[in-house]
């Protein structure tokens, strides 16, 4: 699978170390950013083509929601999960039939995140 490559968005840093490290261990290369705007401006640049995004919901300056909307207006098709630690409901199903792929519920093992990379 070293031929996929994932974009984590999340503003805390251990949980981006933690995601960084079971992607590596599933030999799948991945870029790490702390903010939506930050997201923004790795799929912008496309210099990187990535094949999904695992974004976390709540962060501040700009959540979830808004990123995801940015990020699915500059490329529709690039599949995003939403990752968070506080269960499904409103946002998460709007999100849902917004286009988002799927969400992962926080903590979760290293074989669902195979899943869903596999799902690829």
């Amino acid at each position: 699978m070293a031929d996929k490559c994932i974009l984590l968005v999340d503003d805390e840093a251990p949980v981006r170390e933690t995601l960084k490290e079971m992607l590596d261990i599933l030999d799948i290369s991945s870029v790490t950013v702390g903010s939506g705007p930050e997201a923004i401006v790795q799929v912008e640049n496309k210099e990187q083509t990535f094949d999904c995004v695992l974004l976390d919901l709540y962060m501040p300056e700009m959540d979830g929601l808004e990123t995801f909307e940015k990020l699915h207006e500059i490329n529709p098709e690039l599949k995003i999960y939403i990752v968070s630690g506080y269960g499904e409901g409103d946002v998460t199903d709007e999100l849902l039939e917004k286009g988002a792929a799927g969400v992962l519920a926080k903590p979760f093992r290293i074989r669902e995140l195979q899943e869903v990379i596999a799902a690829l």
